[in-house]
């Protein structure tokens, strides 16, 4: 076209505006912050990004195309570095969504298993380890314990929310420290927790881990400005033997527990006929 070819120095200064705009890129401060390790980021996409790549995409065909239009011949070379740089650019840019994508969808999925109070698995994946568990053909014995803290609503009544949750924190972490190799330790409900220890391959030893958690909660608990220590009833089973499906050995492990709530109560009148001082189930020392 005579219009354009009367003007064919433009496509000259395209050439070199972009030259130097990729230079600009490359100098730029924030290019350092590519070797920085980085905090997770949400993703980002906004109009105005989705333009500029576009401009950028289209820089070689639109120079191309001027120089076909001109009768010019074409800088293949130019193009070919321009298109190939562009390509990599924007494979770079899509393996970072991909990565950024994946990274917040694993984030997700452990947030929706955790609970946020403990850090422990919530009740959906102690369910969820439990259903696995006991769907195989021949379960592995794995002791199935459920704790229940003693009067916490009255703690969380005369504490406060922030010092209960602090008291729940530390029970979570206490039952960590309690559980063998390979065990799962979950919040259950407000004041309750859960145990799956592969561990445990028998009642009787069942029993005395039972017996050795109510013990280790019974020592003070220390906060940073308190120290408390709380009476828990805990309920124990061994599976498959006391329960070969998921909702069965819920079941049993609520019955379980309330067969120690009603030997905790029991224990508390004959102290209180006794005429023993009767102590709280929860004791702060400041």
């Amino acid at each position: 076209m005579p219009a354009i070819a009367a003007h064919t120095y433009l496509l000259d200064f395209v050439w070199l505006a972009s030259y130097v705009l990729w230079g600009a890129a490359a100098l730029h401060p924030s290019m350092t912050e590519l070797s920085l390790q980085q905090l997770p980021r949400t993703l980002r996409v906004s109009p105005g990004r989705l333009v500029m790549l576009a401009v950028a995409v289209s820089v070689g065909p639109v120079i191309l195309g001027g120089e076909l239009i001109t009768g010019r011949s074409s800088d293949a070379w130019p193009i070919f570095v321009a298109g190939a740089a562009t390509v990599v650019l924007a494979l770079i840019r899509l393996s970072d969504i991909m990565r950024l994508l994946r990274n917040q969808t694993d984030r997700l999925a452990r947030l929706a298993e955790t609970d946020y109070v403990t850090g422990l698995a919530n009740r959906r994946h102690f369910v969820d380890r439990l259903s696995r568990l006991l769907d195989v053909a021949h379960p592995e014995p794995t002791g199935f314990l459920l704790i229940d803290l003693a009067l916490f609503a009255e703690i969380n009544n005369t504490l406060g929310n922030h010092t209960a949750d602090a008291i729940l924190h530390a029970v979570g972490v206490r039952l960590g420290e309690l559980t063998g190799e390979g065990a799962l330790v979950a919040r259950m409900g407000t004041d309750s927790f859960g145990i799956l220890d592969p561990s445990i391959t028998n009642s009787e030893e069942a029993g005395r881990v039972a017996v050795r958690i109510r013990e280790a909660l019974e020592r003070p608990l220390e906060l940073p400005d308190l120290s408390v220590s709380v009476e828990a009833r805990v309920g124990s089973l061994v599976l498959p033997e006391d329960g070969t499906e998921p909702a069965m050995a819920l079941l049993r492990a609520d019955v379980a527990l309330s067969v120690a709530k009603g030997r905790f109560r029991a224990y508390g009148q004959l102290r209180r006929r006794s005429g023993a001082r009767r102590h709280a189930p929860a004791h702060a020392h400041r």
